[in-house]
């Protein structure tokens, strides 16, 4: 380890700054519907991007927690990453989930493993904003639990 990152370390100690607060995380849970794969971040506005799908059946699924119902039932939402749109995506109100939801792709997620910095656009009206530093990990997991078959 350098010198300069010793420093920063350091200072983030003296300071009690967390730099992995922001981090993606994966884990795997229960759901009603049996055992699921997470990958998560929380921004640091405290909103929290959750990426899921069941163990064996990749079937991804973005929640973005806590939604205000501002936009009715269904709604669009773009998806860019390093300030390249992505995809539109259609979302609505949870009903399982607390917040809002949307189906997403391998495409979507390999963009999101890939970049930097991810902006969500909610019905043309406000944003919500992500690291992605960390997501290439999680979102790999994410993929490869999905797809692993218990024997």
């Amino acid at each position: 380890m350098n010198c300069k990152k010793h420093f920063f370390v350091l200072l983030g100690l003296l300071l009690g700054v967390n730099f992995n607060a922001f981090a993606w995380d994966y884990t795997v849970g229960e759901e009603d519907w049996g055992e699921a794969c997470y990958a998560s971040e929380k921004n640091q506005s405290g909103v929290e991007l959750t990426i899921l799908t069941q163990r064996d059946n990749f079937g991804p699924i973005m929640e973005i927690d806590p939604y205000e119902d501002r936009h009715g039932y269904t709604f669009p939402i773009s998806i860019f990453v390093d300030s390249a749109l992505i995809s539109t995506l259609d979302a609505t109100r949870g009903e399982y989930f607390a917040g809002m939801v949307a189906d997403i792709s391998t495409r979507e997620l390999n963009a999101l493993a890939s970049g930097s910095f991810l902006r969500i656009e909610i019905a043309r009206q406000e944003t919500v904003e992500f690291s992605l530093k960390g997501s290439a990990k999680a979102i790999q997991s994410l993929m490869a639990c999905s797809q692993k078959r218990r024997k």
